[in-house]
């Protein structure tokens, strides 16, 4: 773990970088989030893939505070997003059925337990996610304490997203530029999230990597309410 200085570029000082544990290449990182109901996000969530086990650890700076175990899962479930749909501060998993495309999401409590699992429904019926549609994030984008998702086409560039209340999915939007639908060309790589404007609705990263140039998205719903080029950044260079 490197800890960073208050620039955010250069290493801390105080905090010099520390080795928390050794895994095994089987252990999968699947996400970080807070399971515990803390005001951050102190948990690693990782996965076995040979057995499907599913392990939390609780962080505590480079200690391992806590650990909990989950139920084993079969291969043909795969974790897409941690994030709090419940709007009860703990996060919780959403995964696909890589066969039928379902979307089933556990709503954590404690940390360490399973409080309920819904399937994702939209209209009252269950949603089924064909493979040219990736997740590319849930978070809050309608600023309320509930995370939504943000879906891609690979084959087209659409970008859809799912307003969520839950497990039930209340509004289907195209992500729009002036009332305009976007489309995403192959050479744009999604790179993640921000509140870059601060106002507690989740902001889209894109990169280039072709020509080097990043592009965030200011989100109001579905709505991009303005586009930020920050800088260039070669393509010998990836954001994580």
């Amino acid at each position: 773990m490197w800890f960073m200085g208050s620039d955010g570029i250069s290493l801390s000082a105080s905090n010099p970088p520390a080795i928390i544990s050794t895994l095994d290449s089987s252990w999968q990182f699947k996400g970080y989030g807070n399971f515990y109901g803390s005001a951050r996000k102190d948990c690693i969530l990782w996965q076995n893939s040979n057995d499907g086990v599913l392990a939390i650890w609780r962080m505590d700076g480079t200690k391992i505070s806590a650990t909990a175990s989950l139920p084993i899962v079969s291969a043909e479930w795969q974790i897409i997003a941690v994030a709090d749909l419940a709007g009860d501060s703990v996060d919780d998993i959403v995964w696909q059925q890589v066969n039928t495309g379902q979307l089933l999401i556990w709503f954590m409590k404690d940390g360490e337990s399973i409080k309920s699992t819904s399937l994702v429904t939209y209209g009252g019926n269950e949603v089924i996610v064909d493979g040219s549609w990736q997740i590319r994030g849930a978070y809050t984008f309608d600023g309320d304490a509930m995370a939504d998702m943000l879906w891609q086409n690979t084959t087209t560039g659409e970008v859809v997203m799912w307003i969520m209340n839950g497990a039930t999915i209340t509004t289907v939007s195209p992500v729009t530029h002036n009332g305009t639908p976007m489309r995403i060309g192959p050479s744009w790589l999604y790179r993640g999230w921000g509140y870059f404007d601060a106002d507690n609705k989740a902001d889209i990263l894109w990169h280039n990597p072709d020509n080097g140039i990043v592009v965030i998205w200011n989100m109001n719903g579905s709505s991009i309410s303005s586009v930020a080029i920050p800088g260039v950044v070669g393509g010998e260079w990836s954001i994580q």
